[in-house]
C-alpha cells in the first residue's frame, strides 16, 4: 500500500485529454512525501515492510541568466529486505537520456537501502548566447547537467543478496554504494529544430568497476517555451 502527499504552490498544469502534465511551480518547490507499507500475508505479500521518502522538485527561471531544473529525493527503508524490493535506481544502457535516471550506470549496478540524489540541470540563454553568435541565430541553447547520489547498504541486506543460483550458477550481485558518491556530469545543446538534444555525459566515480561507461553521447527530445 501507499500513501502518498504532493504540496505545491503556484504549480501549472497542461491538460490533454483525460491526462494532467505538470508544468513545475516557480516561487516554490514541489514537495512529495511517500509511504509504503508491505504487509506479509495481505494480498499475497511475502513481507512486511516500511519504506518512507521524500522528493523537492522545482522548475526556476532565471530570466537572462536562464533557466533551472532539479529534482531532489531521499528515501530509507529500515526493514531487511531481498535487494528487488530495495531501491533500486533508473539506469541507462541505452543513448537515449533521461532526466530522471543516471544515464552511466548499469541496469542493477548499485541498490541501496537508504539514499539522497539530485537530478540537476541549467540551461542558458538571454546574455550568455549574445556572446555566441551562432547560437544565437539557429536558437541553440547550450545546457550543463548533473546526477549525483549517495547512499548506503545495511550489511543485512547485503547477506540477503544470492551469490548463486538454484543451479549453482553465479550470479550478478548488485553492491551498496561505497565511502563516495556516484557522480556523472554533462554539457550538451538543446532546442535543435524546436526540439532535439544531444548530451555529452562523464562518469566522475567508481570508473573502474567491469563494463561500465565512463563516457557518453546521448539523444532526447524536449519542446522547450
Amino acid at each position: 500500500m501507499i500513501f502518498e502527499s504532493r504540496l505545491s504552490k503556484g504549480e501549472s498544469f497542461f491538460v490533454l485529454g483525460n491526462n494532467r502534465f505538470s508544468l513545475g511551480a516557480t516561487k516554490l518547490p514541489i514537495v512529495s512525501l511517500r509511504y509504503s507499507l508491505g504487509l506479509k500475508d495481505f494480498m499475497g505479500g511475502d513481507f512486511q515492510y516500511h519504506k518512507f521518502a521524500i522528493s523537492f522538485e522545482q522548475d526556476l527561471r532565471l530570466g537572462v541568466f536562464g533557466r533551472t531544473y532539479y529534482l531532489l529525493n531521499a528515501q530509507y527503508i529500515p526493514t531487511a529486505l531481498p535487494y528487488p524490493i530495495l531501491k533500486a535506481y533508473l539506469a541507462n544502457e541505452g543513448f537515449f537520456y533521461n532526466f530522471y535516471g543516471f544515464n552511466l550506470m548499469n541496469y542493477l549496478e548499485f541498490i541501496n537501502d537508504r539514499h539522497i540524489s539530485l537530478n540537476y540541470e541549467h540551461t542558458f540563454n538571454g546574455v550568455w548566447l549574445s556572446r555566441l553568435p551562432l547560437l544565437k541565430k539557429l536558437k541553440l541553447r547550450p545546457f550543463v547537467a548533473s546526477n549525483v547520489l549517495y547512499g548506503s547498504l545495511r550489511p543485512a541486506n547485503q547477506a540477503l543478496i544470492p551469490a548463486t543460483d538454484t543451479e549453482g550458477n553465479a550470479l550478478l550481485q548488485p553492491q551498496g554504494l561505497g565511502q563516495e558518491p556516484y557522480i556523472e556530469v554533462g554539457y550538451g545543446i538543446s532546442n535543435i529544430l524546436r526540439l532535439g538534444r544531444i548530451t555529452l555525459l562523464h562518469r566522475l566515480t567508481y570508473r573502474d568497476a567491469p563494463g561500465v561507461r565512463n563516457f557518453g553521447v546521448f539523444f532526447s527530445t524536449r519542446f522547450e517555451l
